[in-house]
């Protein structure tokens, strides 16, 4: 298994490592050899943690490194999530 590369501080990282999924942070990926694919993900989900989560736990099983992007549109506004929250760990 290979790891997901996402922020130091996103909540879904503790998460997934409590699940085995092998997280590390952009800094330590970029001290190896081994280039990462990168992937967007557009959560369109009402509950963004849960679908990361889920989405999360899902390419955490694959052999490949992978640095995961969230992206959010500007024009949206959630209910569900806080806006600090995306505003920490999204991309517009």
């Amino acid at each position: 298994m290979s790891p997901l590369i996402i922020p130091d501080n996103n909540p879904t990282g503790k998460k997934l490592t409590e699940h085995g999924i092998f997280v590390m942070n952009k800094e330590r990926a970029e001290t190896q050899d081994i280039r990462p694919l990168k992937l967007c993900i557009l959560n369109l989900m009402p509950n963004k943690v849960e679908t990361e989560m889920q989405l999360l736990q899902k390419i955490g099983n694959s052999s490949l490194q992978t640095e995961v992007v969230l992206l959010s549109l500007e024009s949206y506004e959630s209910k569900h999530t806080s806006k600090e929250y995306l505003e920490a760990f999204y991309q517009k």
